[in-house]
């Protein structure tokens, strides 16, 4: 849809080793998708060593991180792991987007 994006985006901040899904410049806008292994306890989680709990608080400091910087933040429900679904999900959110409201939203089907 011609949204200018970087993704796997890192802050130039030394304290956290965080990287954001999608960082969109121009609306100085975060976009978190999150997989199943962000709602229940998944192979994912274990493979990586990490908890669904110690996820879960992850998920909360970046999206509070974000949050701080000023940064609108959009956190896409894709546990179903269904593309079409979750861009309409996106774009949904995108368009309701207001540059003077600084906002969070969590898509979800649940």
């Amino acid at each position: 849809n011609q949204i200018e994006c970087i993704t796997q985006f890192k802050f130039q901040n030394k304290r956290t080793a965080w990287k954001y899904d999608i960082f969109i410049p121009s609306k100085k806008m975060i976009v978190e998708v999150h997989g199943l292994q962000h709602y229940k306890k998944t192979y994912y989680n274990t493979k990586r060593g990490k908890s669904l709990i110690q996820q879960q608080k992850i998920d909360h400091k970046k999206r509070n991180h974000a949050k701080r910087l000023g940064y609108s933040y959009i956190e896409v429900d894709y546990r179903e792991g269904k593309p079409e679904l979750a861009l309409e999900r996106f774009l949904k959110a995108f368009s309701q987007y207001s540059p003077t409201k600084k906002q969070f939203e969590q898509l979800s089907l649940f």
